[in-house]
């Protein structure tokens, strides 16, 4: 994801497509597969949610992508909306701190369970 005011307009610096969406929306979304192009989509393979019940799970890759467009280990990543606690695992999971508010009392406890039960093994960073 660009983001106006934080981030540089698209590649070549060209009138249209992203940059008019950065100019007009805000922002934009862009693909990252280790490539050097980036396109405008996050793609993910299906995830298991059977342990989950939230009613609107995101898949941790894409979670995991987006904050690692927008944050550097050791940032705060905040998520005030933390339902089953997915962007606190991936803060987690590489190296940022995090702080989840959720008002349902059942979400919070499902979400500290996971956080609790997850497994982190860290990226090497060279």
């Amino acid at each position: 994801m660009k983001i106006r005011g934080i981030h540089k307009l698209a590649y070549g610096g060209q009138s249209g497509g992203r940059n008019n969406q950065i100019i007009n929306k805000g922002f934009t979304i862009i693909k990252i597969t280790g490539n050097k192009l980036k396109k405008d989509i996050i793609e993910s393979p299906v995830e298991n949610t059977k342990d989950n019940h939230h009613t609107a799970v995101f898949p941790l890759y894409i979670i995991q992508e987006l904050i690692k467009l927008l944050t550097d280990r050791g940032d705060i990543v905040l998520d005030p909306f933390n339902g089953s606690g997915t962007t606190c695992i991936a803060a987690k999971s590489l190296d940022r701190n995090y702080i989840g508010i959720e008002i349902n009392p059942k979400y919070v406890e499902l979400a500290k369970k996971r956080l609790e039960n997850t497994v982190f093994q860290q990226e090497l960073f060279i």
